[in-house]
Order: structure tokens, then sequence, then C-alpha cells
């Protein structure tokens, strides 16, 4: 067995009956339990307030012991839109550290408007304290961790310590709900200074992220957006406590500068801040290098840890020094890969595999926007046509990028080729931009085939969420008349031969129904991600929702399809890949349907036997 493969354990794919990924404990929705020490226990679904009538719930990972230990508390990004406590982060390593960790789920923007979010994170923060001895917690070190919209939930709760007006009245407001210690990895902090910096987001337009958290254009509601910044808060009444900030220097979707003004506030205060700008990387950055600044400052912060016997030290080569206060010269962390380099750097700056290379940046719809770009991944050495397979990402159809990358670039090994492309955004523009993007993309990989060595004639898409939408429709809609080619090649066909679909949307006008209400999305109100997508509430919309959907085109002419799906998914219904099967077994096209239980985006999908399988999968129909 190859080297790729050599750890995967095999599971048995099957048409007809689904197959299951084993956890060792636990419900669907969790993050992978066997990444964390032996002897470590998962209390998932806590409730720690409601709101509205429902819930507040979140997820504690803890250690083995019964020793007091520090808490990270960690809250989720994606827009205030989207996300969950279910999905994975880097904070779960730190409990083969000696760290608790809790995953906090909040009010996203389309359930309640600002500062409902701050008022369940405060309450987060309130509970765990209360109920620190029950689970070994120290209720005098606890810090609080996020990336993007979490990012900037963490600085307001650093920097808004003493608020009354964002503490809320979930439990005992005696209980302190501040943090000792807060680790923001590129959030908004002065929502009316983010169009004044390149991004790829308008961010001062009506449906901007922003503008939907406060509930109106954020240039139009200063004082309600002033209240939602984290600077407004520095100093007010409670002195914040240590801060590190990172942020990649070419982030297009939260300016850097963002984190800039954050360090200034912070400085001017007098608080202790190590700000670490992270060179070339874009949206997110993760790896141990990310995570080494971050040990070291909660190490600093919070006190030595006790390891958990067996875990995995993690390597910490050129770890940065951060025992300093409020400096003036931010620390260098290493070196990262230059991200414009034409054949160097993985996704985000990460690595590349060892044998690929990448061209970057590639336009395929002969124009300048940004969005019409892919990334091309290659083996070094090859001598014979590669297969391609296009990876979309997800985001909700409002988020991501190329740059996100793909867990499938490492089969560029396997005698692949990857291209991994971004697309037009519902906020730049409405459907059917997005398909017809990616259909341009395909038009343009086959035009250029020969120049790259790629096989024109097995083309597979993949993508998950937004991005399993996408690849389904470029699927099903191959040869249709129905949208009209962009970008040239309109001569060239856009069908590929292989599809696979993560958890992706495939009728739109039936997920509220799907969801019986349970879900975390309110998919047919007017700010829905599917709403959005199509320019108006789907359900008033419905011509144009079906037009949307994967479901319409399917005829006996479909290429094959594997559908994954997550049996705790609660954004995406599992009766949305279930509709799919159907409706491509009704016309004869081989499809598999694999249950995972898994929520929406867990680490499961990234699993080696999970890719494993999707390997095998396009082995089968693109290696012909």
């Amino acid at each position: 067995m190859n080297k790729t493969l050599r750890t995967i354990v095999a599971l048995v794919l099957a048409t007809t009956l689904p197959a299951f990924a084993q956890r060792p404990q636990g419900r669907p929705g969790g993050p992978e339990q066997n990444r964390l020490p032996e002897g470590s226990r998962i209390e998932r679904d806590l409730v720690y307030g409601s709101a509205g009538g429902s819930d507040l719930k979140l997820n504690l990972y803890l250690p083995p012991g019964d020793e007091a230990r520090p808490l990270i508390i960690w809250i989720h990004g994606g827009a205030w839109l989207q996300g969950s406590k279910d999905g994975p982060s880097p904070a779960q390593q730190f409990v083969g550290s000696g760290y608790a960790v809790a995953h906090v789920g909040y009010r996203l923007s389309q359930v309640a408007k600002w500062p409902a979010q701050m008022h369940d994170c405060k309450a987060a923060v309130r509970w765990l304290r209360a109920n620190a001895a029950q689970y070994h917690l120290d209720p005098k070190r606890f810090a609080a961790w996020g990336s993007s919209a979490g990012g900037h939930l963490v600085a307001v709760l650093g920097t808004s310590g003493g608020v009354a007006e964002l503490e809320g009245t979930c439990n005992d407001l005696k209980t302190s709900s501040s943090v000792q210690a807060v680790v923001d990895w590129f959030g908004p902090t002065d929502f009316l200074q983010m169009n004044k910096f390149r991004s790829n987001i308008a961010h001062d337009e009506a449906k901007s992220p922003e503008s939907q958290l406060i509930g109106g254009p954020i240039q139009e509601n200063k004082e309600a957006t002033a209240k939602a910044n984290p600077i407004t808060y520095v100093g007010r009444v409670e002195a914040p406590p240590p801060f590190l900030i990172m942020h990649g220097t070419k982030d297009d979707l939260v300016p850097f500068n963002q984190s800039e003004l954050l360090n200034d506030a912070l400085k001017a205060a007098k608080a202790d801040v190590t700000f670490l700008p992270m060179e070339g990387a874009g949206h997110g950055f993760g790896g141990e290098q990310s995570s080494a600044p971050v040990r070291e400052f909660l190490t600093r912060v919070l006190g030595k840890t006790v390891s958990v016997k067996g875990a995995e030290t993690p390597r910490t080569d050129g770890k940065v020094q951060l025992d300093n206060r409020a400096q003036d010269t931010p620390p260098q962390p290493q070196k990262r890969p230059n991200p414009d380099s034409n054949v160097q750097g993985g996704p985000r700056g990460r690595a590349l595999p060892e044998g690929v290379k990448v061209v970057r940046d590639l336009s395929y719809a002969a124009d300048n926007d940004p969005k019409h770009r892919l990334d091309l991944y290659l083996p070094e050495k090859s001598d014979k046509l590669l297969p391609l397979l296009i990876c979309i990402h997800g985001g909700g159809w409002a988020m991501g990028d190329k740059a996100g990358g793909s867990p499938l670039i490492p089969l560029a090994n396997e005698g692949y080729a990857v291209a991994v492309i971004s697309y037009r955004l519902s906020q730049q523009a409405k459907f059917p931009a997005q398909i017809q993007d990616c259909k341009a993309a395909v038009r343009w990989l086959r035009a250029n085939s020969a120049k790259y060595n790629i096989d024109p004639n097995h083309f597979g898409t993949w993508g998950g969420s937004a991005g399993g939408h996408l690849s389904a429709l470029t699927g099903t809609s191959g040869g249709s008349k129905e949208f009209e080619p962009i970008g040239g090649n309109d001569s060239v066909s856009d069908r590929v031969q292989a599809v696979c679909d993560l958890f992706g949307p495939t009728d739109l006008l039936k997920m509220n129904e799907q969801s019986g209400g349970r879900g975390g999305i309110k998919h047919d109100e007017a700010r829905s991600p599917e709403s959005r997508l199509i320019g108006g509430p789907i359900q008033e919309n419905k011509e144009k929702a079906e037009r949307a959907n994967p479901l319409r085109y399917i005829t006996k002419d479909c290429p094959p399809f594997l559908i994954m799906h997550g049996l705790g998914d609660d954004l995406v219904p599992i009766g949305q890949s279930e509709i799919l099967l159907d409706a491509l077994k009704k016309q004869g096209i081989e499809a598999t349907f694999i249950k995972l239980r898994a929520g929406h985006g867990t680490p499961e999908f990234r699993q080696p036997e999970n890719i494993k399988i999707i390997k095998e999968f396009f082995d089968k129909h693109l290696k012909k």
C-alpha cells in the first residue's frame, strides 16, 4: 500500500446500504473524540441558558484527572451567520496539554441581532464559572479564543468587562463573565472602517455580514454599529486582560488593519498585548506554527499545566517568545511560503505535500475579477495524462475562496490534477452567477488541458455544503442550455464525469420542511443563505429557487455520484441528500450514499478512511 493510504482502515462502500464511520462514543455532530488523549471525556449539549424559547448549549472537552484545569472557551466563526459548537477547533488539541476546552454555541444573526451574541457568550462564561467545581475547572483561569466572527466575539468579551448592557439577563449576574486571556484570530474590531481597505466583501452594504449582525446597513446605523466594536470598550470600565492577536497580512475578507486598530487601542490603554502578523496568510491559518504562539501565550498568562500522559507533544521548532508586554515591534513567526510565488506554498500559506506543485491565480473567465481565479495542484513529475478533480468551496455562497484549499490536494501525489476554484459570492452577484462561474472553470480547464497534461475526458467535481450544491449542480446540468456561458470557450463541453457531493442542498424549497424547525438556519427567511443566493425569500421566489436546484436537471445522462452527509447535520437536512439519491436512481444513475455519524462539516469528513472512499470513487470512474 502506498504512503498516502498506509494507515487507512478500509470501509465497505455500498450502493443501497449506508456506511457508518464509527466514533468511540457520543452522538452525531461532535468533533472526533479519538483526537483527544485516552481518558478524556466529552460532555455534550450542556444547557447554559435559554433565549427566545430555545436552549443555549455548549460542549465541554475534559482531560483525565480531578485537579482544577484552566479552561479555553472556543467561540466559532462563520460571519455570525453559520457554524455551531459541534465544529472542530484548534483548541481541542490543547486537551492533551492539560486544558479543558468549551465549545460555545450562540444565536446567529438570522435568529437574533446584536448584542444577543455577546449576551450568550457572557452567559456561557458565567455558567462555566458557576459550575467550575463540578467539571474540575479553575474559575480564575479562563481564556477565550476565536477566529473571524469568533475572534470579534472574544475581543468584545475581553474588552467589555463591567459593561452592563452587554451582560444580558441569563444566569446569576453576580457571577463574573470576565476572562483572564484572549486569543483573537483575525476578528473584526471596527466595522465602520472595514470598507476603507481592500476586501472581497462590501462591508457597508445592507447584506454584508456586519450589517446583518446589527440589523441594518452599518454606515446608516453608526451608533448601533459602534456598540458592536471591541475597540469601543477598551478601558471603558475594567482593564482588559492580556491579548494575543494574530492576523494574515493578505486577508481578503477581514482587512488586516482591523487587528492593527485593536492592537493600537490596547497599547494606548497600557494593556498586555502581543500582535503577530502572519506574513502572506489569507483569511485563516492553521498548524502548529499557528498554535505554538497560542500555547506559549497561555502558559505565560494562565500558568503551566500538567500534560496528559500519552498525549502527543506538538513540535515547537522555531517557536516565538511571547514574554513581553505591549510590544512596539511584534515578534516574527516562522517564515511562510511566499503566496505570490506561482509554484510554491500550499493553501493559505500552508506547506504543500511533498511532490506537489501549484500554479496559482489562473484566470478562467478572461477578466480581472479575483473571484474568477483557480489554483491548480499538479504532481512535480508525471509522464501521463492526469484526471482532474475540481474542488468547490463552501461557505453559504457568502464566504470562502480557493485559498482555503481542499483535503483532496494530496491526491496530486496519486495520479490526479486538483483544481481549487473561487466563484462570485452572493453579496457580489446572485444566482446563476455561481454555477456560471463553475461551468466557466470546467470549460477553461478542458480548453487548456494539454498545457497542464490533464485528461480532458475525465473530470470530477467535489464540494461540501454550498460547494456540494455547486458540485452536484455542475454534474446534473452538464450540457444544459439553461445557464448562459461566461468567460469564453463557449463551444467547449462543461460536462464532468463524476461528482462527489458532501452535505449540499439539492432542493432549497424543502429545506425548512425537512429540518422541522430544529436546524440552526430558518431557510425560508429573507436573510437565509438560500434566499440571499437567489435575491429574495425562496418561498416568494419559487421559480428562482427551483432553478438553483440540482434535482431539476437530472437526466439519464448524468455522471455517477458519491453523496456523503452527517446524521447530525443541523444546517443542511440529511433529507436533501436522500431526495438527490432517489432522483438519481429513478434515472438509472449510479449513486452511492454514505451516512456518517457527523455534523455539518465536522472532522469526520476529512478522516483518512473517508478520503479513501472518495479516492476510490474517483479512481473507479476517472481512471478507466
